[in-house]
């Protein structure tokens, strides 16, 4: 079976981590998942709830002026209000979408040589599915992402006023959405996020050229499930982003279908990787592009340096 590479995830870091089949355990990998899955849901959780706390305040405010103040100046003021409303409205998903992709792929490339930045209990199990990860180390990492998950929203609850009475950017199924239209765009949203996991890092993509990008792509494939399921649920495609936000502030309506959704939706990113990556054609199957040479930069009163066209030194 063929290892997964952990340092397709940076192309100026050296490969210096265990691979995942070289042993059952590593413990630097599950400290990395831990600690990238606090920040994740620190940053993405609270850029959503950020923007949600400035939505009806605007409105009220104007709306007290319409009584207090003179109906010119109330109006006046009710429109100028109304208008911001308006704009944040319009760019809390797209913000709150971007927070999301951004992070992982920040943490993409400050951990996928450690981890491989799974961050996701669904992609976990994804790579296990396609034999990328081993059993004990795919548990171990998503009990690293719950726990990241849980402090994350935790100090989350510190730092937003009226903490008790929000929802910490808990999901929700959207007024207007059954429960079955937010499952099915869990399952296939995740799918979408799993097949461009697999189709950038697994070596049986025949990707070496474009491996280096991942972060880059899977980030972007983040951002677009948000810009997507936003106005549905709120957007999970992820357990233990979920988890830890529902844990702390308790909000748990609707929970199972941001447990059930990015599951399920794992195994379709599989099977239609698996679709994709299979070699129907042998006689015509892709060969991995080969390694790029270094090349010798000259520069004056400085003695030639190798390095590569990829940054490593």
């Amino acid at each position: 079976m063929t290892q997964f590479d952990t340092s397709v995830f940076t192309n100026w870091a050296k490969a210096t981590t265990p691979k995942y089949t070289e042993r059952k355990l590593n413990l630097r990998m599950v400290m990395a998942e831990f600690v990238g899955m606090m920040f994740f849901v620190f940053i993405g959780c609270g850029t959503a709830v950020g923007f949600s706390s400035l939505r009806p305040s605007a409105y009220a405010d104007g709306a007290a002026d319409q009584v207090t103040n003179d109906t010119n100046t109330a109006i006046s003021r009710q429109t100028s209000e109304l208008s911001d409303v308006i704009v944040i409205n319009s760019s809390f998903g797209v913000n709150t979408a971007f927070a999301f992709g951004m992070a992982i792929m920040v943490l993409a490339y400050s951990i996928g040589h450690v981890s491989g930045c799974h961050l996701n209990p669904a992609v976990t199990l994804s790579l296990f599915l396609s034999g990328h990860c081993n059993f004990i180390q795919g548990v171990a990492n998503v009990c690293a992402q719950v726990v990241g998950s849980i402090l994350g929203a935790s100090f989350l609850y510190g730092m937003v006023p009226n903490s008790s009475e929000s929802s910490l950017g808990s999901n929700a199924v959207s007024p207007g959405f059954s429960s079955g239209e937010a499952l099915l765009g869990e399952v296939v949203m995740t799918g979408f996020l799993c097949f461009v996991v697999h189709m950038c890092v697994a070596k049986e993509s025949n990707n070496t050229g474009i491996a280096p990008m991942a972060p880059l792509a899977i980030g972007f494939a983040v951002f677009i499930g948000h810009t997507v399921l936003i106005p549905v649920d709120g957007c999970s495609i992820n357990p233990a982003r979920s988890l830890g936000p529902a844990i702390v502030s308790g909000s748990w309506s609707g929970f199972w279908i941001f447990i059930a959704g990015p599951f399920v939706g794992s195994f379709f990113g599989v099977f239609f990787w698996t679709l994709v990556s299979f070699a129907w054609d042998k006689e015509n199957a892709v060969t991995p592009l080969p390694p790029r040479a270094q090349t010798p930069i000259v520069t004056p009163d400085v003695k030639p340096v190798g390095i590569s066209v990829d940054g490593v030194l």
